[in-house]
């Protein structure tokens, strides 16, 4: 997932769900796991893909429910 603050100031980071169902949000540049509520004042939330597998759209229902 990518994150925009405004035009200029972004972050991306990895997010999946778990066998719980819980929504998990892991930095890489940090090494360490995210709270969602702790990004800040965030502009726009972007997915991003990173492989050639097709798309389920109903993906992003569930991650916005989970917001």
């Amino acid at each position: 997932m990518g994150i925009n603050y405004d035009e200029w100031k972004g972050h991306v980071f990895t997010a999946e769900r778990a066998f719980d169902n819980k929504l998990l949000i892991y930095d890489a540049q940090i090494g360490d796991s995210l709270n969602i509520n702790a990004l800040g004042d965030v502009k726009t939330i972007g997915i991003l893909k990173v492989d050639k597998m097709m798309f389920n759209i109903n993906v992003l229902g569930n991650i916005s429910m989970s917001i």
